[in-house]
């Protein structure tokens, strides 16, 4: 056999040897118990006990103040700003709310840690990703319940404040009715069979004295309406 021929015999077995290397199929099952095929190698799995996982919330979520509304990253906290009975209106409802979901974000945080030690590669990267996408969202919520905590704290006494505000108004609104009543006598009621003529000239009297306290009175119940309102967003 000639040498040109032994090459020839030499290549055709690499060319060979080659084509089956890269035709070699593996089959492996994930984390999840999947079946899976590829041509490479499964990446393999790592020691649990060799992984570091980083538990600590960022704090760098701060509360961020437009003209109208306050935001803990995309949160939009209640109420406008400089509202505080807008604020506080359902504060305790969406503070249960956020507790809620921050529970539900670190249950979840403690399955992905498990996966991080369990796997490497590509899946072991996704999940990482995960945990510091669940470890922001904590970190917002909790801006906004530290909100709601100082919000209600600092406006604790706003409804007692009120309500002694309601009081007085109900008491300067009886002081004026009184001091209408003395000046001016009652309001006059038309008898029947009685001079119609002589009965207007009466009450036009009447209103005419009693029409500056008429209209403080307006005025203050406008008020003691108002401040009522207040009181019942806050309940």
């Amino acid at each position: 056999m000639t040498s040109k021929c032994i090459v020839t015999l030499l290549f055709i077995a690499f060319l060979s040897s080659s084509l089956h290397s890269q035709s070699k199929i593996y089959k492996w099952r994930d984390e999840n118990g999947k079946l899976h095929f590829s041509s490479s190698p499964p990446t393999e799995q790592v020691d649990h006990k060799e992984v570091h996982v980083n538990n600590d919330i960022p704090s760098g979520v701060s509360i961020r103040k437009t003209s109208y509304y306050q935001y803990c990253d995309n949160i939009r906290l209640p109420g406008r700003t400089g509202r505080p009975i807008e604020q506080l209106r359902g504060i305790s409802k969406n503070m249960l709310r956020w507790k809620k979901k921050v529970d539900q974000f670190k249950e979840e945080l403690r399955t992905q840690n498990r996966k991080v030690g369990k796997y490497s590669g590509e899946y072991r990267s996704r999940v990482i990703k995960r945990t510091n996408d669940i470890k922001q969202s904590i970190a917002k919520y909790q801006c906004a319940i530290n909100w709601a905590i100082k919000t209600r704290e600092v406006n604790k006494n706003l409804k007692a404040d009120l309500t002694v505000e309601r009081n007085q108004l109900e008491v300067q609104i009886a002081s004026v009715r009184t001091k209408r009543e003395l000046i001016c006598g009652k309001r006059p009621k038309y008898i029947s069979g009685s001079d119609a003529l002589s009965y207007r000239e009466i009450y036009e009297r009447y209103e005419k004295c009693a029409l500056r306290y008429t209209e403080q009175v307006k005025s203050l119940l406008g008020k003691k309406r108002e401040v009522k309102n207040q009181i019942n967003r806050l309940k």
